[in-house]
């Protein structure tokens, strides 16, 4: 639940808006896969490095629960994962 990750738990919070290397969402996806910690857990399918690079993006930019994608600053490569991910239209926006 959102409202779970933002408040976080006995490690920390799940989430730091702004800060996805801070946070421990991102943290436990991108650690070793050998470590228990891990996310997902041993025997789910893990993210794909373009899964994980786009909850970053999500994290960086807020990690808000209701995101309008087209309102929010993307690289090519990031709008390309998106399409590919999700999005079957991304509004064109400029690019930094």
């Amino acid at each position: 639940e959102y409202a779970q990750c933002i408040k976080g738990g006995e490690s920390g919070k799940t989430i730091i808006k702004g800060k996805a290397e801070e946070s421990e969402l991102y943290k436990l996806l991108v650690i070793n896969r050998k470590d228990e910690r891990a996310m997902p857990p041993e025997g789910k399918t893990p993210l794909t490095d373009e899964e994980v690079q786009i909850i970053a993006w999500w994290i960086n930019n807020g990690a808000e629960e209701k995101l309008a994608v087209s309102e929010i600053a993307m690289t090519k490569q990031e709008e390309a994962i998106l399409k590919k991910l999700v999005l079957t239209d991304v509004k064109e926006k400029p690019y930094e």
